[in-house]
């Protein structure tokens, strides 16, 4: 899977597969920005409203600090029963990232 900017700071729509969580994001060099957020749909509708991710905890939002041309590692919990997904970057990037999901235990 993969998730694209152009010239945006908000990745097209995700669709994890029914029974995968979100465990990794491998950034590429030319990333821009230091930390990404996620958003998740309400619904099953790629158009429907998308709010943010709030960590395990439901305190705060759900923030990773992102290195350019590394792997970052994500915690599956926080995406477990999110089907349509976007990453938010701090900044706006032209870039692709593949991501890495696996099945839901």
């Amino acid at each position: 899977m993969q998730a694209v900017f152009n010239g945006s700071a908000t990745s097209n729509v995700i669709n994890l597969q029914p029974n995968l969580s979100l465990v990794g994001l491998h950034i590429p060099s030319g990333f821009a920005g230091t930390t990404m957020t996620f958003q998740a749909a309400a619904i099953d509708d790629p158009a429907s409203t998308y709010r943010t991710i709030t960590a395990v905890d439901g305190a705060s939002t759900y923030t990773v600090t992102i290195t350019a041309d590394r792997f970052i590692p994500l915690d599956p919990r926080v995406f477990a029963g999110v089907k349509l997904l976007r990453l938010v970057a701090a900044l706006s990037n032209s870039v692709t990232i593949q991501i890495e999901a696996r099945p839901i235990q």
